[in-house]
C-alpha cells in the first residue's frame, strides 16, 4: 500500500513538472528580484536581445496582469519583460491614483531603481516602458520627471496626470484610447467617480511633453480594458527603428 502511494506521489510530481515545462518555453525563465519595499518579476526569453521593456499594471491589479499578455510576446520577440510590483496596487502618477497618490510615495524614484537594477542585471542597451490605465499614467509621469530613463513609451487608456510644468523628454510615445472608455475617457473628466480626481484629456499630454514625438489614436469599438492585441501593437511601436 505504501509503495502504491509513493508511486502515486511520484507520478503526480512528474505530471506537474511536465505541465510546467509545457507552459514555459524551453530556455525561458522568470526571476523575482527585491528592490526596496517592492519587487519586480523579469521574464527572460530563451534568446534575449538588447531590449528591456518595463510593463506597469493597472490600478488594483498586480504584476500577473501584464505578464499574461507580455510573456508570450517576450518569448517570440526576444526581449526581457520586467513587471514591477509595490505592496500596494496603485501608482502615484500625480493626480491619480489613490491610494498611491494619497500616500505621496515617489514611485518614479523606485521605478528608476528597478530599471537600473534590471538594466545592469540583464545588460540591456535599450529601455522602453508600457502601461495600461494607472500604469500608463505612471509611464508618462516617469519619463516626464526622469527623461533619461527610457526613450520610448506605449500607453493604453492612460492620461497625463503629472503635477508641474513641461518636461524636456524627447522620446517617442504611443497613446491608444478606447472611444467607449468611461473609466479614463480620452476626452478627460473633471472628477472621475471612481477616484474623485481630475482625469485630463489624453491630447493634453503634449503640454507636458512638448518635445516628444506623440502618436495618438482613439479607437472605435473599444472601452477601458486593453485588448489581447495590445502588447503586440505596443511592441511594434517601441521596437521600430
Amino acid at each position: 500500500m505504501r509503495r502504491i502511494l509513493a508511486l502515486t506521489v511520484i507520478l503526480a510530481a512528474t505530471v506537474a513538472a511536465t505541465l510546467a515545462a509545457a507552459a514555459t518555453p524551453a530556455g525561458a525563465a522568470d526571476t523575482r528580484v527585491t528592490v526596496g519595499q517592492g519587487f519586480y518579476v523579469a521574464h527572460r526569453s530563451a534568446r534575449p536581445g538588447p531590449w528591456l521593456v518595463v510593463v506597469l499594471h493597472s490600478r488594483g491589479q498586480d504584476w500577473r496582469e501584464p505578464a499574461a499578455g507580455w510573456d508570450p510576446l517576450s518569448d517570440q520577440k526576444g526581449f526581457t519583460a520586467v513587471y514591477p510590483m509595490w505592496p500596494e496596487t496603485s501608482w502615484n502618477a500625480g493626480l491619480c491614483c489613490p491610494q498611491g497618490s494619497t500616500l505621496g510615495r515617489d514611485d518614479g524614484l523606485w521605478l528608476a531603481q528597478v530599471i537600473a537594477d534590471a538594466k545592469a542585471r540583464y545588460r540591456a542597451r535599450h529601455v522602453a516602458v508600457a502601461g495600461t490605465s494607472n500604469g500608463g499614467m505612471m509611464a508618462e509621469t516617469l519619463v516626464w520627471r526622469r527623461p533619461w530613463l527610457a526613450g520610448r513609451v506605449a500607453v493604453w487608456a492612460g492620461a497625463p496626470e503629472m503635477v508641474g510644468g513641461p518636461s524636456a523628454w524627447a522620446g517617442r510615445l504611443l497613446l491608444l484610447d478606447g472611444a467607449s472608455d468611461t473609466t479614463v475617457p480620452g476626452a478627460g473628466t473633471p472628477s472621475a467617480a471612481w477616484c474623485s480626481c481630475l482625469i485630463r484629456p489624453a491630447h493634453q499630454t503634449g503640454l507636458f511633453l512638448p518635445a516628444a514625438h506623440i502618436e495618438g489614436h482613439l479607437l472605435a469599438g473599444y472601452g477601458h480594458s486593453a485588448p489581447s492585441w495590445w502588447p503586440a501593437r505596443a511592441w511594434a511601436f517601441l521596437s521600430q527603428p
